[in-house]
């Protein structure tokens, strides 16, 4: 009985946290939104480490994670590892964090200083350390790098945080960052790029 009890209560903690991490998630990112289009509106450019807090948000990159990861009935512990907060001690989650900020910031950078945007993170990180753009493209560069070496560790490191279907997802939602953010920022211009992606995969398939 008292095991019984305890599967019961354990399976109510487990959805009552995959109830509420997205919906805490999607609140950081629409206070991360207020704090960028405040920048903007005071024209203030903030230090690259200011900018980094704010941004590991409003990629929404842990809120496309924890809603896969609601999809496959994860239990407590993994969103635990999901966590923001526990981003030191989980290579996991940084690397793909750190992998989407520097694609995304690499091909992005014109377009959003067009579209009057201040806080960006190539302009950021040139204003905190005195390096030029193409100084600070090398440095993001070499960050991309790191993040996929973090991710392809965690599956051999032993023994695994999570169980590895859960990295797995992980990794693809890193592979379509990449794919998405390759040369050129896909997401902006999905009619060029992404459009190409889309009909190979579901109008002209390679044929098996």
């Amino acid at each position: 009985m008292f095991m019984m009890k305890w599967i019961g209560w354990r399976a109510t903690i487990d959805d009552v946290t995959a109830c509420l991490f997205p919906k805490d998630e999607l609140k950081k990112i629409v206070v991360s939104y207020l704090k960028e289009a405040q920048w903007t509106k005071e024209g203030y450019m903030p230090t690259f480490d200011e900018y980094l807090e704010i941004a590991l948000h409003s990629s929404a990159a842990v809120l496309v994670i924890a809603q896969v990861l609601v999809g496959m009935e994860a239990d407590a512990n993994v969103f635990e590892w999901l966590n923001c907060s526990s981003l030191r001690r989980h290579r996991n989650q940084r690397g793909i964090l750190l992998l989407e900020l520097s694609v995304i910031d690499i091909c992005s950078t014109g377009d959003e200083e067009k579209r009057g945007l201040v806080a960006c993170g190539i302009k950021c990180y040139m204003k905190q350390y005195g390096v030029s753009k193409e100084e600070a493209i090398q440095e993001f560069r070499k960050r991309l790098g790191i993040a996929w070496n973090e991710l392809n560790e965690e599956f051999i490191t032993r023994p695994r945080t999570v169980p590895v279907q859960i990295l797995k997802r992980v990794v693809n939602i890193a592979r379509v960052i990449d794919l998405t953010y390759k040369d050129e920022d896909g997401f902006t211009m999905s009619e060029k790029i992404l459009r190409h992606h889309i009909f190979n995969v579901l109008i002209h398939p390679i044929p098996i």
